[in-house]
């Protein structure tokens, strides 16, 4: 599956904003996503979207949560005010590229990347996050070039 999510305002749902599951591919561009309940975005069951130009805040959970096997490519994105992280990257087979981001003034961690998870991590602003800026544990293995 491929759709094209562009210029959208997503707000204030029960669960996610976006969801990409079950191999699906697809575009989500310019879009506001803000104030769910859980996640703003979810990549998950080897998804891979690309996911760009958005501004997602105020997500009580993570701001883009990508799992059990998801990839994506996430580019340009402004993710802001998140609950638990910016960006959390979680099991074997997670792994996005992760692109010229900012990821700032979150209650909880800027990056969290655990259990098995993966990902490219390049170019990204990672600020004024009340917690740890980037967390990579134990079994994770992330690469991160040029962020700051």
């Amino acid at each position: 599956t491929s759709a094209a999510v562009i210029g959208c305002t997503v707000r204030a749902g029960p669960g996610a904003g976006v969801v990409f599951a079950d191999r699906a591919g697809g575009l989500l561009e310019d879009c506001d996503i803000s104030g769910h309940q859980l996640d703003g975005v979810v990549i998950a069951g080897r998804a891979d979207p690309e996911v760009r130009g958005n501004r997602i805040h105020g997500c009580r959970a993570c701001g883009i949560l990508v799992r059990d096997g998801g990839r994506g490519t996430l580019t340009d994105n402004d993710i802001r005010g998140s609950g638990i992280a910016g960006v959390a990257v979680r099991g074997a087979g997670a792994a996005p590229a992760v692109r010229g981001n900012r990821i700032c003034d979150g209650l909880g961690k800027g990056v969290d990347v655990h259990d098995g998870a993966a990902g490219r991590f390049e170019g990204n602003e990672i600020s004024g996050n009340a917690m740890d800026g980037f967390v990579i544990k134990a079994g994770a293995d992330p690469e991160g070039v040029g962020n700051r």
